[in-house]
C-alpha cells in the first residue's frame, strides 16, 4: 500500500477487522466479530472560507435590526434579542429561529441516578434566559460583515455564572462562520452538561448526511463503536425511543452535516474542525421526564413518562456543539462521569460554519 501523501481537506483511516475462518457451529464463517478504525496522522487543513470569498457584501440597519445582504442572501439579526431572526437564500427561508446558547440535556437514567440535574440545575436556563449586553455590526471587508453579540448567563439568584461572546461572520461566499468564546465566572460551579448553540429549522429539511460517527448515537465515552464515515440518514430516524424519555440521538466528531428537503435545499454545517450535533423533531423539554423516579424524588413532576407520551413537532430542533459532557454508566445509582469525559474547564472556544444549500 502506498501511502498517497497529505491532500488539504482530506483525511484517511485505517480499518481492522477480525474475521471468523471457520463455522464452529455458534458463529459461522465470515462473521466480524471485532473491529477497529484508526486516523492515519498527517492532516492539512482545507482552505480558508473567508480567503476565499471574493463577492461583495453589505450591510443596512434599521431601529430594531442588522440587515445583511449578498448576493444571493439576506439575513436580519435583532439587536434587542442578538439573535438571527431569518436567513433567506435564494428566496427560502432557512430558519424558525435563529441559533441561541444552549448548556443543558435532557437527563439520562443515569443522570438522575447521580442526582446530575440537582447538581447541574445552574446551567438548566441559563441559555435561553442569556442577558444581552451588546450587539454590534461592522463592515470588515468589502467581502466580509460582523455581527458581535455579548451575553452574560446568571442562576435564578440573579448571579452571573458564565459569559458568552459570539460572532457570526458573514462572507462573500454566503457562509456564516459562528465563533464561540465562552468563560465561567468561578471555578466553583459545575460541570456543563452541554456547551453549544441550538437553532430551529423548518421540518421540510428531513434528510440527512454527515461525515463523523455513526451511524448510530454516540457520545464522548460512547463513540468507538461509530466509526467516522460517510452516512445518510433522516431526522425521523434519529430519534431513540428510550423506555422513559430522555437525551438521545447524539453524534460525536463530526466533520460536516448536511440537513435538506428533497430539492436538495437545506443547510450544511461545516465543524472548524469538529462538531457535535443532533437532530430532532423534539424540544428538550419533551425529554425533561423524571418518570418511575417519583417513588424516590419527592420533585418528580408529571412530564412525559413514556415513549407514546411523545409528540413530534414539524420544526427540526438542531443542536450544534461543542460537545456533551459523557452519559457515563459504571452504575445508574450515583456513580458519575468520569472527569476526562466531563465539561470543567474556566473557558471553551470553539466555531463552526453555516452555508445556505441552493437548487
Amino acid at each position: 500500500y502506498a501511502y498517497p501523501g497529505e491532500i488539504p481537506g482530506t483525511e484517511y483511516f485505517l480499518e481492522v477487522n477480525l474475521v471468523s475462518k471457520y463455522d464452529d457451529g455458534i458463529v459461522s464463517a465470515g462473521t466480524v466479530v471485532a473491529r477497529e478504525q484508526f486516523r492515519l496522522p498527517g492532516y492539512l487543513p482545507a482552505e480558508s472560507l473567508i480567503a476565499s470569498a471574493q463577492r461583495e457584501i453589505g450591510f443596512n440597519e434599521t431601529n430594531g435590526t442588522f440587515i445583511v445582504n449578498g448576493s444571493d442572501f439576506t439575513v436580519e439579526f435583532s439587536k434587542q434579542t442578538g439573535t438571527m431572526e431569518s436567513w433567506v437564500a435564494d428566496g427560502k427561508e432557512l430558519l424558525v429561529t435563529g441559533p441561541q446558547p444552549d448548556f443543558w440535556r435532557p437527563p439520562t437514567d443515569n443522570d438522575y441516578g447521580n442526582e446530575m440535574d440537582i447538581r447541574t440545575a445552574v446551567w438548566k436556563k441559563a441559555g435561553k434566559e442569556a442577558e444581552l449586553v451588546s450587539v454590534s455590526a461592522s463592515q470588515v471587508s468589502l467581502s466580509q460583515v460582523d455581527i458581535r453579540v455579548s451575553m452574560i448567563m446568571k442562576n435564578p439568584k440573579g448571579d452571573r455564572v458564565a459569559s458568552q461572546e459570539t460572532r457570526y461572520s458573514f462572507i462573500g461566499s454566503g457562509d456564516i462562520v459562528v465563533s464561540i468564546s465562552f468563560v465561567k465566572a468561578g471555578s466553583e460551579l459545575p460541570e456543563l452538561p452541554r456547551i453549544g448553540m441550538q437553532l430551529q429549522i423548518p421540518g421540510e429539511f428531513e434528510n440527512l448526511e454527515w461525515f463523523g460517527r455513526g451511524p448510530h448515537e454516540n457520545y464522548s465515552d460512547r463513540n468507538s463503536s461509530a466509526f467516522v464515515d460517510l452516512y445518510t440518514s433522516t431526522v425521523d430516524q434519529q430519534y431513540v425511543p428510550y423506555i422513559r424519555p430522555q437525551e438521545n440521538g447524539y453524534k460525536t466528531d463530526t466533520r460536516w452535516l448536511i440537513i435538506k428537503n428533497g430539492n436538495g435545499e437545506g443547510v450544511m454545517v461545516q465543524g472548524l474542525p469538529l462538531f457535535s450535533w443532533a437532530a430532532l423533531h423534539f424540544t428538550h423539554d419533551d425529554f425533561e421526564s423524571p418518570g418511575n423516579l417519583a417513588v424516590f424524588r419527592s420533585d418528580a413532576g408529571t412530564a412525559n413518562t413514556h415513549t407514546t407520551d411523545l409528540v413530534p413537532h414539524d420544526e427540526i430542533t438542531l443542536n450544534i456543539d461543542y460537545g456533551q459532557m459523557g452519559v457515563g454508566g459504571d452504575t445508574s445509582w450515583g456513580a458519575r462521569t468520569h472527569p476526562e469525559y466531563c465539561l470543567n474547564e474556566p473557558a471553551y472556544n470553539y466555531a463552526f460554519t453555516l452555508r445556505a444549500l441552493l437548487k
